[in-house]
């Protein structure tokens, strides 16, 4: 019986490459058992992305990486690429798992015995509830810490402290395919929909793979497979059934079109909100003070935890995990740009990405969109609206890129072919996925915010958008939504335009020139600085010389006063 495990950077990368594949697979029957917190029907995608982009960023690593650089680049792509509250529970439960084991800073390799694996699990269990604002059990969080009772005690004597590392892993997801079977006696959603819960059932899968890596001769034994099929109405489903004929059965509660009343009545928001945050100055500044005699994780922990709270005040189903001046966040909101501001208590966000609920939902199955749009933006007052239409939405902050948020963004639509809208003042569009599996994408950048609400309200209006009609062929309508953008007339009209009436009279006279070749829409974008009253003059003023005509004022809320105006 071997009393250690080799831990190294191949151990890494085989294991996160291995669960991101497993995840792969697993994916369609885990989305469809996603019903808590949101039944938007995609943990099984987020948790397959977020192992993706760990596996892609330590598999990109020489092949002489100690194992400390190798966990902290695997870590930093789990937290960075996390996707959905279930990517940022598990991107933290690898963090307290690798994070715990302790391991001189240029060593190649760490050999492990049971008892560090036993306060890994423990470890990672403590970090995955920390990383919630409000811990539900019936979750990932349970099946966690059921992992974790398993395992002996770190110090444990007798034949527990006995046992090998392989063993006490197996152990702990023995006894966590155990939690996952109660699931829906504790959680009323699962008993309701007769399913176990979606994250539970992938954090299996991914401590399945890191047992497949660890002996291979287990992989698919007892302790390893887990279930994936539905639960009956009267109790939980034991495990070791055909995951996939239980499944087939269920239908996904998916909610396109729900109101936002019913959105905010049950999941407490409309909107999902992720972005990642680094650390300023005077938040390592704040951590350090507030406690002085601390260690420096907890210190840096300081920040995170007000991150959190802020977070609570804006919605539910926060999440913010990470440390070391750097954390993930996600709410679900009604304000995604108070949820977005409250990140100054910790440091400074990026990589802002906004989902509405309803349109959003079953994206990755179910209802897979003909088209998806990513709509990159500077203007924080249409990112409810353009979230609305249908668009996953990069909000670009001052002072920032899109960044990598794009590309997750493009994986976000859950669609095989993508437009990405991006706005002028958001920069240049990089680093989309090239690969031959990704979603064929098309880039139209350099545009003026209010193209990009176009080819919003494009997207909510074609067949297959809202459920009107059958969608047509992916190429004709990317064909018709870039012709749309391509096609509205545009102006941008500074306070002091050359004109009478002041602003308002110049932003007239500029949206009458745009008339002349024909319209029967007026989109009108105001800045944040824009004056007062100018947007109900420009109302007023079109009414009356032109009342054949509809128009739409948004406060864009970008940086200055000019006003923007488009017609179709």
């Amino acid at each position: 019986m071997a009393t250690t495990v080799t831990v190294d950077a191949a151990l890494l990368r085989a294991w996160s490459a291995g669960a991101a594949a497993a995840l792969r697979g697993a994916s369609a029957e885990l989305d469809l058992l996603n019903v808590f917190p949101v039944p938007d029907g995609d943990t099984g995608t987020n948790l397959a992305l977020t192992l993706a982009e760990a596996a892609d960023a330590v598999g990109a690593l020489g092949p002489d990486v100690g194992v400390r650089e190798a966990a902290r680049v695997m870590l930093r792509g789990a937290l960075v690429g996390a996707r959905g509250s279930s990517g940022v529970i598990v991107s933290e439960y690898l963090r307290g798992l690798v994070g715990s084991l302790r391991v001189p800073a240029d060593a190649a390799a760490a050999h492990v015995g049971a008892g560090a694996v036993a306060r890994a699990l423990d470890d990672a269990s403590g970090a995955a509830y920390r990383a919630v604002g409000a811990p539900v059990e019936g979750t990932v969080l349970t099946v966690a810490r059921a992992g974790a009772r398993r395992a002996p005690p770190p110090g444990a004597r007798g034949p527990r402290a006995a046992a090998a590392p392989v063993d006490v892993l197996a152990a702990g997801l023995e006894a966590g395919r155990g939690a996952l079977a109660l699931t829906p006696t504790q959680l009323p959603a699962l008993e309701r929909a007769g399913v176990l819960d979606a994250g539970g059932a992938g954090l299996l899968v991914v401590l399945g793979a890191l047992l497949a890596c660890l002996d291979p001769a287990r992989a698919g034994g007892p302790g390893v497979g887990v279930d994936l099929g539905t639960a009956p109405a009267t109790g939980p489903r034991a495990a070791g059934g055909s995951g996939c004929d239980a499944a087939a059965g269920h239908t996904l509660v998916a909610e396109p079109g729900a109101t936002p009343d019913a959105l905010r009545e049950r999941h407490g928001g409309e909107f999902e909100v992720m972005y990642v945050v680094e650390a300023t100055d005077q938040a390592d500044r704040t951590a350090g003070a507030a406690e002085p005699a601390a260690t420096r994780a907890a210190a840096a922990d300081v920040p995170g935890d007000a991150l959190r709270e802020a977070l609570g005040r804006t919605g539910d189903s926060v999440a913010v995990v990470g440390g070391d001046g750097l954390w993930q966040a996600h709410v679900h909101t009604d304000d995604p740009v108070a949820a977005v501001a409250a990140a100054a208590v910790a440091g400074t966000a990026s990589e802002v990405r906004v989902r509405h609920l309803a349109s959003q939902s079953g994206v990755h199955g179910a209802h897979r969109p003909v088209v998806g749009v990513v709509a990159v933006t500077a203007a924080p007052g249409l990112v409810a609206d353009l979230a609305r239409a249908g668009a996953v939405v990069v909000l670009v902050l001052p002072g920032s890129s899109a960044g990598g948020a794009v590309r997750r963004a493009v994986a976000d639509t859950g669609a095989l072919d993508v437009v990405v809208l991006a706005g002028a003042a958001g920069g240049a569009v990089h680093g989309v996925d090239d690969r031959p599996d990704a979603p064929r994408t098309v880039v139209l950048d350099a545009l003026l915010e209010v193209q990009v609400v176009v080819g919003a309200a494009t997207l909510a209006a074609s067949a297959g958008a809202d459920g009107a009609g059958a969608p047509g062929p992916a190429g004709e309508a990317v064909a018709d939504l870039v012709r749309a953008v391509r096609g509205v007339r545009t102006a941008v009209v500074p306070p002091g335009a050359v004109g009478g009436g002041g602003h308002a009279g110049a932003v007239l006279a500029a949206t009458d020139d745009l008339l002349r070749a024909g319209g029967g829409l007026v989109t009108v974008l105001t800045g944040a600085a824009t004056a007062p009253g100018v947007a109900d003059e420009v109302v007023r003023g079109l009414a009356a010389a032109h009342p054949e005509v509809d128009v739409v004022v948004l406060p864009a809320g970008t940086a200055g006063a000019d006003v923007t105006v488009g017609v179709e």
